[in-house]
């Protein structure tokens, strides 16, 4: 049996978090919700994927909010690393409404009157671009 890797991303407080959790938890994939996560050591060339994910998982789930630590992270670099790594790959796009996102970081006294003016701009130039990129990307849909 082919290993399996879900890549659940969108823009931050669009709930990767939640989705990548009931993954884990109700579905048995091998993951964390957390913003540093294990397999980051391997996306990044520090340490193999077989030292970092046990040898019985053959299902694992890798979650990036975009923008992840302040930049953009090329996701075709990351599916490609998993899938030379002998994963079939599944991407999982989660977008949510703009107002949600911005009541969000609101809520949790992120964000300013003016930095909300800025982050919905942001957000909605993010969206798009998130469009085009799924559309540009469509095989993995």
């Amino acid at each position: 049996m082919r290993k399996r890797m879900v890549f659940v991303f969108g823009p931050e407080s669009s709930g990767t978090r939640g989705t990548t959790r009931f993954l884990i938890e109700k579905c048995g994939y091998w993951g964390t919700d957390a913003h540093i996560q294990p397999l980051d050591e391997f996306v990044y060339d520090r340490q193999p994927i077989d030292s970092i994910v046990p040898n019985d998982i053959d299902r694992i789930v890798f979650r990036r909010s975009i923008p992840h630590a302040s930049s953009f992270e090329d996701l075709n670099y990351i599916d490609t690393k998993f899938l030379n790594a002998g994963y079939k790959t599944s991407w999982l796009i989660v977008l949510r409404d703009l107002s949600e996102i911005v009541r969000s970081k609101v809520s949790r006294q992120m964000l300013g009157c003016r930095q909300c003016i800025n982050l919905i701009g942001y957000l909605i130039k993010l969206q798009v671009n998130h469009l085009e990129f799924i559309f540009s990307h469509s095989q993995h849909i």
